[in-house]
Formats: C-alpha cells, structure tokens, sequence
C-alpha cells in the first residue's frame, strides 16, 4: 500500500464512473433485447428508450472522465456548499 492520501472527491468520481459504467450496460443490453427482430420492422418505444439512456449515459461518463483534464471541476457549482449547508 501507499502513504499517498487518497483524494475523497476522485473517490467519489471513481464510484460514480463505477455506477455509470453499470448503467449504461444494463441500457444496452435491454436496447439489445427489445431490438426489432425483422430487417425493416419498425422499432418499439422501449428499444428507443434504452438506447437514448445509453448514449446519454455513455456522453456522460466521457465527460465526467474529460473534466479533470482540462482543469474544469473546480469552481462548479455543486462543488460550493449550499444554502442548508
């Protein structure tokens, strides 16, 4: 093990890439499974869903991952505290 501590806000942006990962996984296997199943068949409002939530999901894992590259996740509004605290 390292004596290096560990940053608890790449922690959570780990877990969160970890849970992302996972759903976007889940979406496009389910996109897989309600596929048409005919060349020209129409495809149903279900297999939409699934691939948009996938694409969607997919858009923000690579932007979570492009944020601290370019120096960018400092400063974001759900980084301050709040008016609760």
């Amino acid at each position: 093990m390292s004596d290096e501590p560990i940053d608890p806000r790449e922690e959570r942006r780990k877990e969160w890439l970890d849970l992302l990962e996972g759903a976007a996984l889940y979406h496009a296997k389910e996109a897989r499974k309600t596929a048409p199943v005919l060349y020209m068949q129409p495809p149903s409002e279900e297999h939409i869903i699934h691939k948009a939530y996938t694409e969607a999901i997919r858009e923000a894992l690579e932007l979570i991952k492009l944020l601290p590259t370019l120096g960018r996740d400092e400063g974001l509004p759900q980084h301050k505290v709040g008016p609760v605290g």
